[in-house]
């Protein structure tokens, strides 16, 4: 298994893969915008891809590095990749100077709470989040910059 920076090329395989790791279309978040100008980390097995995570610095808030999606197929859940992601990019995070991690996830989304509360993540429901009618969870883990 290889873990790797993310990058243009990396679009298609995701795009045409994360639909079918989760119950329900989620190709808006895979966005090729993503995979050109703001990056994360791609996960191979054997020249498959079998995960990724699209984080990167906010730059409305300096502080804050947001992690946009996480992914991984389902036959590889529960192998801790999702887990090691996280902490590459958290240690990603600390060297920009971030002190706090976020997400966002649907109040629906059990497995999501789940994870990110497990890694340390507290959550806040903040209304009309993704529109009007659209409450979201805010997960937030603060961390300690590098110096």
């Amino acid at each position: 298994m290889t873990v790797r920076p993310l990058g243009p090329d990396d679009f298609l395989p995701a795009w045409e893969s994360v639909d079918a790791w989760f119950a329900e279309a989620v190709h808006e978040p895979v966005h090729p915008v993503f995979f050109h100008h703001f990056g994360g980390y791609a996960v191979e097995d054997d020249d498959e891809l079998i995960g990724l995570l699209v984080g990167f610095r906010s730059q409305a808030n300096r502080d804050v590095a947001y992690i946009h999606i996480v992914a991984v197929h389902p036959d590889r859940r529960g192998e801790g990749i999702a887990a090691d992601l996280y902490e590459r990019f958290e240690r990603q995070a600390k060297s920009w100077g971030c002190t706090t991690l976020e997400a966002v996830t649907d109040p629906a989304n059990e497995a999501a709470l789940g994870f990110h509360e497990g890694q340390g993540f507290w959550k806040e429901l903040v209304p009309d989040w993704g529109g009007r009618g659209e409450d979201r969870y805010v997960l937030r883990k603060r961390i300690e910059p590098a110096l």
